[in-house]
């Protein structure tokens, strides 16, 4: 596999006084170490971004439409081998990979790739009142001008496919700054748009740390922010954006229940529930992470999730037999043993699973508490 080992700048790699250690969660070991940019370097990439804004937002939409198009093309060509920097990198079990991380970015290129320019067209609007009756007025949808994508690890190719098409989509221009623990993969992706053919300065993909990302949020160029992670760091994104004034759009942890009613069909319900609690080791924002059920069906629909989980195959993301692979970070693995033991101690008991394993790799068994 040909890895993307540095920031990609104007369409040209760029090279930085930094760097990042990319590394597989199942074993411990390094896959890569990227070339990562400083502050100067960011805000290069956002001057970047700012020069191409005129002439991209000036892009026919149906120009835009063709190259999110090939940009679709590359990566139907190569979903295999980005599953599997995905698997590697992530910890998602490669069929996984495959179904919940690089589908859903294949089909967010194939919708803007075929709707964009019914989506940005003129819609007319009739207004109500009589003294306007003949006006002419609708919603004309132009660009912002440089927006900043910042996202997780958790899901390194459908969450940033999901931001960064309808931006440039629309005509904006970006700053793409993915995730330290899956950098591999978003520069993966930058590549890919570069192959597409999107003119230097459009997609910019940074390699930058997270600890100096906040030149990115404070740059007055920078007129929006998308930002997914968790809710501290949400926090702190939407503290500095409304010290600008500007718009910041955060998706953020979550902490969501499922209620199962007395008729709900047992069988159907412990499936998606385990299923909904497990995929990509319940590091999903809206993975199910606690279970009401009415009295009637408790006991049975308990004792059916504790044997689906226990049927959990967990181990090396690389296979395809794996059910459940490993954390994604060390820091991960951290939050969820303590949050088990401080369970534990406050009274709640474990059915199955509940201690931490010995060896090597970030896994942790699927575990049940009542």
């Amino acid at each position: 596999m040909n890895l993307q080992t540095s920031s990609i700048v104007r369409d040209v790699d760029v090279e930085g006084p930094r760097s990042i250690t990319s590394y597989n969660p199942a074993t411990e070991e390094e896959i890569a170490t990227v070339s990562a940019l400083d502050s100067d370097g960011a805000v290069d990439a956002i001057r970047a971004a700012k020069e191409a804004f005129p002439q991209w937002s000036a892009t026919p939409v149906a120009e835009r439409q063709k190259l999110i198009g090939r940009w679709l093309q590359i990566m139907l060509d190569e979903r295999d081998e980005l599953a599997r920097l995905v698997s590697s990198e992530g910890g998602k079990p490669i069929t996984e990979a495959g179904l919940v991380d690089v589908f859903p970015g294949l089909e967010t290129l194939f919708f803007y790739s075929r709707k964009l320019s019914k989506l940005l067209a003129f819609k007319p609007v009739k207004p109500y009142q009589l003294l306007f009756a003949h006006w002419k007025a609708g919603y004309r949808f132009d660009p912002l001008g440089v927006m900043a994508v910042i996202t997780p690890w958790n899901y390194p190719v459908g969450i940033p496919m999901a931001e960064i098409v309808p931006a440039v989509g629309a005509g904006n221009t970006v700053v793409f700054k993915p995730a330290s623990a899956t950098v591999l993969t978003g520069l993966m992706l930058g590549d890919m748009a570069r192959r597409a053919g999107f003119p230097p300065g459009v997609i910019n993909t940074l390699a930058l740390p997270g600890s100096a990302t906040d030149v990115v949020l404070d740059h007055p160029d920078v007129v929006k922010v998308l930002f997914t992670g968790s809710v501290d760091i949400g926090r702190h994104v939407a503290r500095r954006c409304a010290e600008r004034l500007v718009p910041a759009q955060l998706e953020l942890g979550g902490n969501d229940a499922a209620v199962v009613a007395a008729d709900a069909n047992l069988e159907r319900t412990a499936r998606g529930v385990v299923w909904g609690a497990f995929v990509n080791s319940g590091q999903t924002c809206a993975s199910i992470e606690r279970l009401y059920v009415e009295r009637p069906i408790y006991d049975r629909l308990l004792a059916r999730i504790v044997e689906l989980t226990n049927e959990i195959k967990v181990g090396d993301p690389s296979l395809p037999d794996t059910d459940v692979g490993p954390l994604t970070t060390k820091g991960q693995l951290d939050i969820v043993s303590k949050q088990v033991e401080e369970a534990l101690e406050g009274g709640a008991r474990a059915l199955t699973g509940g201690e931490r394993p010995d060896g090597p790799g970030f896994f942790y068994p699927p575990t049940v508490l009542v």
